[in-house]
């Protein structure tokens, strides 16, 4: 029984060090950049999207008001 109490220890060990490794290298990377496209989906299954747009855009490329303004 201390045989397994010790490799008990010995792998919760190795998974603490493990964790604090992975916690320090995810504070040095740089965030992710912002999607270009977000899109918009509507409500149901197989419905077509609600708006799509672009991160450099103020308007909607598509809006159920407008429809398509893709030139």
């Amino acid at each position: 029984m201390n045989y397994l109490r010790y490799e008990l220890g010995r792998a919760e060990h190795a998974l603490a060090a493990a964790e604090q490794t992975s916690a320090a290298a995810a504070q040095r990377r740089p965030l992710p950049q912002p999607p270009a496209w977000v899109i918009e989906h509507g409500i149901g299954d197989g419905r077509p999207p609600v708006s799509i747009r672009h991160s450099r855009l103020d308007t909607a490329l598509i809006s159920p008001e407008r429809g398509p303004d893709i030139h």
